[in-house]
Order: C-alpha cells, then structure tokens, then sequence
C-alpha cells in the first residue's frame, strides 16, 4: 500500500538529498497504489525534517484522513505525532509515539457526545502493576466468604473498564481487537498489581488496557490479596467516535478543503500572547464550535484550556472565521459542530 512513497525516499537518500521543508506530492488511488491526478482517490503529501518523515493524506476533495511522523518508513515506525480521522476532517485522536510505542498525553474525541477524553500512557506507572509477581500468587483462592468481595470488586472494575476504554488507532486501523482475558491480584490495601494480560497481540490494545487497569483506584481494603480473574470480548465496547452511520453525513468544508485549511487559516492569523510566551507556556487548546446551515460559526467554546490568555487568543482567531460551506445530511445543510486542537509551541 505505502510501497511507491518507500521508493522515492530511497532514491532521494541514495542521492544523498534531503526534503529539508519540501514536500513531495503523491496520487495514490483506492487501494494506496501510484496512480495519476485523474484516477486519483487520494493525496500524500510527504516531507522530510531533521530525519523525520512527516506524511499527510488527504481524500481528493482535500479533506484529511492522515497525519504521522515516523522515524522509519521500511518498516514504517511511528515516532513524533499523529493524528487519526475515524471520517474525513473528523479526528478520533491524537498523540505520540516514541520509536514504534504510544505514549504520552493522547486526546480521544467523541463527536456524538461533543466531547474529548484526555488520557496518559504513563509507563511508569504502567510498570508499576504489571511487576511484583510471586510465586505464592498462583496459590491464591478465596473462599464462600470471600466471593461476595470478589464480586464487588469486579463489578466496580467493569464498569470503571467500560467507562474509561478507548481503542487505538492502530487497532482500529488494522482490526486487531479480539477476546480477551486478565489477571491480577489485588492487595489488601486497594494497590494492583501482577497484571497479566492474555490473548491480546496489538501493542497498543495491550498499552491501553494496561492504562486503565493502572487508574483503577478500589478504596475498600480486604483482609488478604486477592486475585482477580476477567474475561471479555472487545466487541462489547462500541466505537466510541463512528461516525458512519445511516444518514449521509457530509462534513463541513472550510475554502473548498477540510481542516488542513482551516489550520492553515488559524496558525496564519494567530499571534502568541507575549505574556504568556515571556513565561514559557505552551500547550494544545481545544476549541469546539459548530458550523450554521448557512456557513457561519458559532457557539465557540474551549473544551481543554491550558492559559486564559492562549484561551482568548484561539476564541479571537476562531469567531473571526470566513463561512464554511455547511454539512449536510441526506443532501440538505444540516448544523454540525466541530473540535479542533491548536498547538502552541515556543521554538528556542
């Protein structure tokens, strides 16, 4: 599928050439392969910095399906950010890899319920309650007395499971969700740990069910450890941000494109507060807003803050947006909101 982008870098660094901040442009058709501008189902622009392969894909009508940086593309390894649409111009997520594994700050947005989940991939903490396993643990068994407890901490655990699951990207992309079993033992003072983990083969379905086994907090305490055994399958847990569904949705488009040219429109018009750059804050604001039947935006709102001032700044350059061409549902204009993340970095 990424076969005709994987030879141009090579000819290009057989030749001892670097993009620095050039961008190659590709059409791709349906099926990823190297194809004409008239044939053409989709765009790839790619671009090389500081030995980093930044690549976004677009459908043809310019809206956005794809961005990633990698540090590899044969293999391709993600390293840097991403950003994951679940429809075109519609994201799902975004976050970092470091050399091939997620990390760090991600944000799961949920365009049903208007809203974003902040979640971190803490592998310290992670690593705190998949060690400390003993040889004892395997000895564990609770009696009639005990099931109640058990039972209680299961059910507390489902729910705080279902409530807090997102699926990867990655998975979702190559449909790796599957049954799925764990253990793990719970101290007598509510701390986890020996998580195993069975019959899960995506790195990042198992980084994600390692991250909300690790923020699950049970206050009662018990008089022994107690090993806890689940099963499930992830069919249970729904996409959270599908946005495919009966109706034929069409999203709103901003000057004949989708959000690569609206964030072309913010970064252009948007000026760093100096206070706030004087003290070195940076961080992603997300701004939520919808889009009228007849263009025009409104009912802007900020969903993540990081600074009043960055806020204003984001609520200024938004509320000044040209019209959009509005969304439409089954062919008629139909008010549709969207969520976007600026990005403010300080470059020293």
């Amino acid at each position: 599928m990424k076969q005709v982008l994987i030879s141009i870098f090579v000819l290009i660094l057989i030749n001892g050439k670097s993009f620095g901040q050039e961008t190659v442009r590709l059409f791709l058709n349906e099926n990823f392969e190297s194809t004409d501008s008239l044939n053409a189902s989709y765009i790839r622009e790619a671009t090389i910095i500081n030995e980093h392969y930044h690549i976004t894909d677009y459908n043809i009508n310019g809206e956005i399906i794809h961005y990633g940086e990698y540090i590899s593309v044969n293999p391709w390894i993600e390293d840097g950010v991403t950003k994951n649409y679940s429809a075109p111009g519609v994201l799902y997520s975004e976050g970092n890899y470091d050399n091939g594994q997620i990390t760090g700050e991600w944000l799961y947005y949920n365009a049903f319920e208007q809203s974003v989940d902040t979640v971190y991939y803490d592998w310290d903490k992670i690593n705190s309650i998949t060690g400390d396993c003993y040889p004892d643990d395997k000895k564990l068994k609770y009696n009639r007395r005990e099931s109640r407890e058990i039972e209680t901490i299961v059910d507390a655990f489902t729910e705080f499971f279902h409530s807090n699951i997102h699926f990867p990207a990655r998975t979702q992309r190559d449909e790796l969700g599957s049954y799925a079993s764990i253990y793990f033992v719970m101290e007598d003072h509510g701390r986890i740990r020996c998580l195993n983990i069975h019959r899960i083969e995506d790195a990042d379905l198992i980084a994600e069910v390692q991250r909300v086994v690790s923020e699950f907090n049970y206050t009662k305490s018990s008089k022994k450890p107690l090993k806890i055994n689940l099963s499930w399958t992830f069919d249970d847990y729904a996409q959270e941000n599908d946005t495919l569904s009966e109706v034929d949705r069409q999203m709103p488009t901003f000057s004949g494109g989708g959000f690569s040219r609206f964030e072309n429109y913010i970064y252009a018009n948007m000026i760093y507060p100096e206070h706030t750059g004087n003290m070195g804050i940076q961080g992603t604001v997300i701004v939520r807003f919808f889009v009228e039947t007849d263009g025009s935006v409104s009912n802007v709102e900020i969903m993540k803050s990081v600074d009043p001032y960055l806020d204003a700044e984001v609520l200024r350059v938004v509320k000044a947006s040209p019209r959009w061409e509005p969304g439409k549902e089954d062919g008629e204009p139909a008010r549709m909101f969207m969520m976007f993340p600026v990005r403010f970095s300080i470059k020293y």
